[in-house]
């Protein structure tokens, strides 16, 4: 299995901002996931928020990493439905009410989702989301409309490298007579 980091999904994401679907609902999302039975059948021409969610992680990864992380079944996948998705995390008790970056969020009533990609001190948060008025887009939400949220098993990111060559000063001053030791390993 690959690894899926967030920040590869919210990359993947990003590139579609702005996407537009089609006729009757169509998207390449739908025709991506369905040619390689991604659900438990085809999702074309249909509500399609919770398909780009699942899009996204399968492109950051690959079909059996993108199910796992989002806790999904690998038979009889129901994970395209916005009440669907969001029971694969309460299952597995990976569903908060405080969100996170990365985090899926569900608008209450079950109606809609995507991602959750910023976090503000206010209540809200900026979103990643697909069939937003019919497109990709990026807004803001208040964290009280919403059921809840879903938090994918994403790979951990890697720790920042340090930059090599990088001059460390350090200055001690210590008083007439003592003596100062200094270890660095």
């Amino acid at each position: 299995m690959a690894e899926c980091k967030w920040s590869k999904v919210r990359e993947v994401g990003n590139l579609e901002l702005g996407y537009t679907e089609g006729k009757n609902n169509w998207t390449k999302y739908a025709r991506d996931l369905d040619a390689v039975s991604y659900f438990n059948g085809p999702k074309q021409n249909i509500a399609w928020c919770m398909t780009y969610v699942a899009w996204c992680i399968w492109k950051a990864s690959d079909k059996a990493t993108a199910i796992k992380v989002q806790y999904q079944n690998t038979k009889d996948n129901c994970g395209c439905g916005v009440k669907w998705n969001a029971q694969y995390y309460k299952y597995k008790k990976r569903f908060f009410k405080d969100p996170k970056p990365g985090d899926v969020f569900y608008t209450k009533g079950w109606g809609h989702g995507g991602f959750v990609t910023e976090v503000f001190a206010d209540g809200t948060f900026r979103t990643n989301e697909g069939n937003h008025t019919d497109k990709v887009d990026s807004i803001i939400r208040k964290v009280s409309d919403m059921e809840g949220f879903g938090r994918p098993d994403y790979t951990p990111e890697d720790p920042p490298v340090p930059e090599k060559d990088v001059d460390i000063v350090i200055k001690v001053t210590a008083p007439d007579g003592v003596k100062v030791n200094i270890k660095i390993e």
